[in-house]
Order: C-alpha cells, then sequence, then structure tokens
C-alpha cells in the first residue's frame, strides 16, 4: 500500500494498533525517512569543507575578513584591524559583465510545430520571466556561483496569485541545497536525489502542514516514533550539527527531497508502428474502447522505468511522498557551478583569500605603525627625570607643558615606514588582477594616457577571455531551466490562459513580435494547440560582453550594410545600441513601419526597402547611427 497524501501518511503516523499491511506501509514510511536522513548526512559531512569555506566567503564579501582569534588578539594588543575590500570589485565586475551580455531565451521548433509557433513560445518565456524576476533572480544565482563556486535556480507552479498556476522559478541559497556527492557530474542528469531545504518555527511548521499539527512538537524533537525520545536516545548522531533540529531557536529544517525511483512498469507496443506508449490508467481506459483489430496490434511488454518522486520530510516525521507533479522527468532544481577541477567547485573569491588577507595586514600594520610612532615612548631618568604621567599626557593632548627635575627625558626616535610595508599592498593588488584576470582595463581604473584606444580594448578583452570558462560553465544550467520552463508552460498553461497572455502581450506593443504574428491567423486556437503538443528546443542567445566589444560588432555590421546595401536588418543594428530599451522598442517599430525590417519568411530585405543602403535619405536614422557609432569607438 503506496500511501501519498499528508492525510494519509498523518494517519499512519500517529500512535494505533495497526493491522499487518499497515505496519508493512508504516515501515516503508520509515525507512524512506531513514535513507532521507542517511542521504542529507553523508552529504552534508562529505561537503563540510566546500560548506565552511562557502560561509568564510560570504563573510569576505561584507568586510568580516578577520578571523575571531585575529579579533581577539588585536583587541587585546590595541591594535587596529583595516579591511580594504578589492575583493568586492571583482565580484561585482563579473556580474556587471554578465549584465551587459544581454542573454535571450530563444525557442526554436524540433518537431510538430512551426517557427512562428516557436517565437510565440519565445514570448511566453519572456512573459514567465518578467513574472519571475528572472533577472534578479539569475544575477543573484549568479554572485552565488562567483562567491561559494555553486548556485541553484529552482522552477516551480505557483498558486499564490493565480488559481490557474503561474510558472516561476526562484534563486535557491546553495548552503540550503543538498545533492547526490556520489555522482561525478555536477549536471543533475545522473543525480540518484537532490534536496532543498528551509527552517521554520513550529507554529510555521503546523500553518504549512495542518494534517500533521497534533505530531508538530519541536521540543519533543519531531519524533516519528510511538515513544517520543531524545535526539540522541534515538540514535541521531548528528542532531547537535543542527542537521534537522536547532534546539537554541527551537527550529526544523523542512526537507523537500526530489529522488529517482527505478521500477518494472507496463508499456504497450504498437506492433506497426514500433511506438512504445507508458500503459497507465489513461492509456488502458483508451485501449479497452478499441476494436478487436486495433487491441491485436497492441503487445504489452515489462520495461525498467525511472520515474521522479518527491518526499518531504521533518526530522523523523514522512509529510508527503508521491510522484513528481512535473512532466519534464527532471529535478526541478538546476544546478550551476564556478570553477571544478578537483572534487568540490569554487568560486572566485576563495583564490582571491590569501592577497585579500595579505593586503589588509599590511595596511593595518602600517596604521599601526604610524599610530605607535606617534607616541613612541620616552627614556627617562628614574627619580630625576619627567613625572611619568605627564609623560603618557603628552601622546594625547596638545600643548602639554614637560617640568623634569635634573634630566631631560629624550625621546625615542621611532622606526621609519619601511619600502616593504608599500610593497606588500602593491604585491598584494597585483596578485588579485593576476588570479582574478580582471585586468585595470576591464576594472575601468587604467590611467596611463599613451596608451591607445585599440590597445585598451585588446587587454580588454584579454580579460574578459580568462573568465569566460565561470560564464560557459553556466550556459548548461540555463539550457536545463529554459527546457523546464517550455514543458510547465506547455503542463499548466491553459489555452485560454495563453490566449490572454498573447493579447496582453500584443496590447502592450502591438508593432511587437506576437502581434505580428498572429495577425490573419484565422484560428489562433489551433496555434496553441500545436504549441501544448509540439516539441521546442532552446537556446541561448548572449550579446557581445562589453561596451566596447558591441562598438566593435555594431561598427562592423554598419560597414558591411555600407558594402553590401541591404544585407543587414535594421533591427539587428538597433539590438546593439547603447540606449534604453523603450528607446530600442521605438526604433524597432520605426524601421518595421518604414519597410526597412524583411518581409514575413523573406531572407532579405523588403523588394523596394532601403535595408541599410546609405545612399538615401530614407536611411537617415541609420546614418546618424553609424556617425555617432564611429564617434564613440573612437574614444
Amino acid at each position: 500500500m503506496i500511501l501519498h497524501t499528508p492525510q494519509e501518511l498523518a494517519s499512519l503516523q500517529r500512535e494505533s494498533t495497526p493491522d499487518d499491511e499497515e505496519k508493512a506501509t508504516k515501515k516503508a514510511a520509515h525507512s524512506l525517512v531513514e535513507q532521507i536522513r542517511r542521504d542529507l548526512t553523508t552529504s552534508f559531512r562529505l561537503t563540510k569543507d566546500w560548506r565552511k569555506a562557502a560561509v568564510e566567503s560570504y563573510r569576505y564579501m561584507i568586510n568580516k575578513q578577520w578571523t575571531d582569534a585575529e579579533e581577539k588578539y588585536h583587541e587585546s594588543q590595541r591594535r587596529p584591524m583595516l579591511t580594504m575590500n578589492k575583493i568586492l570589485p571583482n565580484v561585482r565586475m563579473l556580474s556587471g559583465i554578465e549584465r551587459q551580455a544581454r542573454e535571450s531565451m530563444i525557442v526554436v521548433p524540433r518537431r510538430g510545430v512551426t517557427a512562428d509557433d516557436a517565437k510565440i513560445m519565445t514570448e511566453l518565456l519572456s512573459f514567465v520571466d518578467d513574472d519571475s524576476l528572472g533577472l534578479w533572480e539569475r544575477l543573484r544565482k549568479s554572485q552565488d556561483v562567483y562567491i561559494t563556486g555553486r548556485g541553484y535556480i529552482k522552477t516551480d507552479v505557483s498558486y499564490e496569485e493565480n488559481n490557474d498556476g503561474d510558472v516561476v522559478f526562484r534563486r535557491r541559497n546553495p548552503l540550503a541545497v543538498f545533492k547526490d556527492s556520489l555522482s561525478e557530474s555536477w549536471y543533475n542528469d545522473d543525480w540518484r536525489w537532490v534536496a532543498d531545504t528551509s527552517w521554520v518555527t513550529e507554529e510555521e511548521a503546523k500553518e504549512l502542514w495542518s494534517e500533521f499539527e497534533d505530531q508538530i512538537h519541536i521540543g519533543d524533537w519531531l519524533s516519528g516514533e510511538i515513544a517520543i525520545m531524545q535526539g540522541d536516545e534515538i540514535g541521531d548522531k548528528d542532531y547537535r550539527e543542527k542537521l534537522f533540529l536547532d534546539d537554541n531557536s527551537r527550529r526544523t529544517r523542512i526537507v523537500e527531497y526530489w529522488y529517482r525511483k527505478r521500477e518494472e512498469v507496463n508499456v504497450a507496443v504498437h506492433l506497426d508502428s514500433g511506438v512504445k506508449i507508458l500503459a497507465d490508467e489513461k492509456f488502458m481506459a483508451l485501449y479497452e474502447r478499441l476494436p478487436p483489430l486495433e487491441k491485436s496490434k497492441v503487445e504489452f511488454v515489462k520495461k525498467p522505468f525511472t520515474s521522479i518522486w518527491v518526499a518531504t520530510i521533518m526530522n523523523w516525521l514522512l509529510l508527503q511522498n508521491k510522484p513528481s507533479p512535473f512532466m519534464h522527468g527532471q529535478f526541478p532544481i538546476v544546478p550551476y557551478i564556478g570553477l571544478q577541477f578537483y572534487e568540490e567547485p569554487y568560486g572566485l573569491v576563495e583564490y582571491l583569500k590569501d592577497p585579500q588577507r595579505l593586503r589588509n595586514k599590511a595596511f593595518s600594520q602600517m596604521l599601526n605603525h604610524l599610530n605607535r610612532s606617534a607616541n613612541s615612548g620616552w627614556l627617562n631618568k628614574e627619580g630625576e627625570g619627567a613625572d611619568p604621567a605627564l609623560l603618557e599626557k603628552f601622546g594625547s593632548i596638545a600643548g602639554v607643558v614637560i617640568s623634569y627635575k635634573e634630566v631631560k627625558p629624550d625621546r625615542i626616535e621611532p622606526a621609519q615606514l619601511t619600502q616593504g610595508h608599500f610593497a606588500l599592498v602593491r604585491d598584494a593588488d597585483l596578485e588579485m588582477r593576476e588570479i582574478s584576470l580582471l585586468n585595470q582595463e576591464v576594472l575601468g581604473l587604467a590611467t596611463q594616457k599613451t596608451i591607445s584606444g585599440r590597445a585598451i580594448e585588446a587587454r580588454q578583452r584579454g580579460g574578459f577571455v580568462g573568465n569566460e570558462d565561470i560564464f560557459d560553465n553556466q550556459l548548461l544550467g540555463d539550457k536545463i531551466l529554459g527546457m523546464q520552463l517550455i514543458s510547465l508552460v506547455q503542463q499548466h498553461y491553459t489555452p485560454e490562459r495563453i490566449s490572454s497572455i498573447i493579447d496582453v502581450m500584443s496590447g502592450v506593443n502591438p508593432q511587437g513580435i506576437v502581434s505580428t504574428l498572429v495577425k490573419g491567423v484565422p484560428n489562433i486556437g489551433s496555434v496553441i494547440d500545436r504549441m501544448k503538443k509540439g516539441e521546442f528546443n532552446y537556446v541561448i542567445d548572449k550579446g557581445p560582453g562589453s561596451a566596447s566589444a558591441r562598438q566593435v560588432t555594431l561598427s562592423t555590421l554598419l560597414q558591411m550594410g555600407r558594402d553590401f546595401p541591404g544585407s543587414v536588418p535594421g533591427d539587428v543594428i538597433v539590438e546593439l545600441l547603447d540606449v534604453p530599451e523603450s528607446i530600442r522598442q521605438r526604433m524597432k517599430e520605426h524601421i518595421t513601419a518604414q519597410g526597412m525590417l524583411p518581409a514575413k519568411g523573406a531572407g532579405g530585405p523588403v523588394r523596394g526597402a532601403p535595408g541599410l543602403s546609405t545612399g538615401g535619405p530614407e536611411n537617415s536614422l541609420l546614418n546618424e547611427t553609424a556617425e555617432v557609432t564611429e564617434g564613440v569607438s573612437e574614444v
């Protein structure tokens, strides 16, 4: 007997006298909880060093760069502790480069759909992206990658604002996610399981899972056993690690555990076509209505089948265990990594910690030296010199008159700051640049006036190339994310919902892609039906990573337009302009109205349309663009 609903599980785990079948079911539920706890404990232990380094990396970002022992020592010696944070601008620069890249979601047809269907699906994904604050969520994820080496985005369907459900995705804290540590791949296709967790109070837990209200007692350790015992008494050796319970804040961790379940299932094979279909209840109902001749063409075989399931636990309490509600057949937690060479991946911050420590200590030593030099001390003959209290006061108050008896006190001359102090700071800064590969030109800090613009551009490109692996490592995660969003839209958005979204997008932008594609379509319902049933692919389109690179691309395209009139569509030029999106959209609408875009399905400009020819007054907009671009490129 498999219990799916929270009500069934809550009833199962209450104290009672079960029959044999219930005993077996209860034993299976308890075994599942043990397996989940064992998997999380193993993952926690194997990634403990990474988690410790990740927490330290986050602390470095907010200027918490001194250890407790160092702070205690400096306070006891009354020494200054300076934090000159050079890691922060490096992470912010990587985040800025990603913003500049302008990643675009593009859907292409695969089977059963047209190119126009794919364009409408692209616009639907843009709607989901805007609705989920996608840019912000992705950037937060990327900052996690730059800092810790890991980042996660979780796809879901939210019913908070819409009864039909909204497809959403959210960034998840990498420290709250546990994964199959025995997998050699960071990509989740071969993970056996992955868990998303969150801490809640007893009141919050009862509100979230009201079916278990009478069993949720955090003070009693949420034991699912009949006899409620303390964590150490039931063999929970890690309960003090705050992995499942936090006795200080009286909170419990809710664990949403996604896992692969392998089992044998019935598969229907059509003997003529060879098509294989899972023989579930829905298929069998259709099969029973087939005529005898058609039934004879179907053969049933046993096949191993792997499905995605989700179980939720709260310490020893099993809250749910059911098949995944999503049809994409993947874990909804999408992984991203930074730099991985051996074992765990790490972010850029990990490699910059040593030069940052060197920089902090060099500055602190210099300031300590200067502080002590102001009152370096006195050689005062005992009984014949000045009053010691007066000499101590001399270092803190101006205009003090020092009276002495017979022997004049001699001031101790402090040692001068050496070039070594300044060399340490310079070396630390140099190491920062060489390790991060973000040179002065990329950071915008170059001050030499004799370097040509082309040389600066070449150095900027070198800095971008050096960090391409960090950006490329995230492209696979974006691919997984896009494919899951397509599947969720197909599964959860009704035809009426898609139609209303299309109407809204058409009203907001009458000259946009959606409006253009749906005009003249006699039956939009057939288009939506194809979109919900067809197969799409998802590709990632990234623009040049800096304004300078975009200017070079723009100049190249403008020159091509001069050499080969009509070869470059006007909207491509507009897309590369560094202007606000509202202006860019108006320019696209303008050139569309002027007939400067290719006709639908055509490979070149509309007959008679000027394209990018620079010979006529109708191209004044693009001519002006070229002049401005050339001026910017020269600068």
